[in-house]
């Protein structure tokens, strides 16, 4: 696979820590309001802390460590050791964060209906969709969400560096 070779290389990694952008709080509000009502309404209690996170192709941890302060437990899973060595290292202090090596539709770890939230940050292109949404559905709980975010697609004007783009995120 294209992108296990792409990210598996501790140099890259590195790269990636240091200059991934890196998203906004408004971001995880959005996603914890839209969880806890969902929750609400399938339970009728409010929650302050969550249970269990699943962040998918969580990279370097990124994405990962701002589930941490809302959530009992969070897992990051993706395919390149490198990227989760560096993960791990950016997470020190953090008890209640978890990495694995896997793909996104292989969490045999993981319960059924156990997992409150599942995000997958600028990752969702590489994944097998229809195998994926299969193993959410078995993963969610009643009221759990599964988010898909990202930064959106760039839209260069040079034409030939626009084809190029338009290509590669179609």
């Amino acid at each position: 696979m294209i992108m296990s070779a792409l990210f598996r290389g501790t140099a890259h990694a590195k790269i990636y820590q240091k200059y991934r952008l890196v998203y906004p709080a408004s971001v995880y509000n959005v996603i914890l309001k839209y969880l806890d009502d969902g929750l609400h309404q399938s339970t009728g209690q409010r929650t302050t802390k969550f249970g269990a996170a699943l962040d998918i192709g969580c990279g370097t941890g990124i994405s990962t460590l701002p589930l941490c302060d809302h959530f009992t437990s969070v897992i990051g899973v993706d395919v390149s050791e490198a990227q989760l060595d560096e993960a791990r290292k950016a997470s020190s202090g953090h008890a209640n964060v978890t990495y694995r090596v896997g793909l996104a539709h292989e969490l045999d770890f993981q319960r059924d209906g156990t997992v409150d939230l599942i995000t997958v940050a600028q990752a969702m292109h590489w994944l097998d969709a229809s195998k994926f949404y299969r193993e959410c559905h078995r993963l969610l709980r009643p009221g759990g969400v599964l988010a898909v975010y990202g930064y959106g697609v760039p839209r260069p004007r040079n034409p030939d560096v626009h084809d190029v783009v338009q290509h590669v995120c179609a």
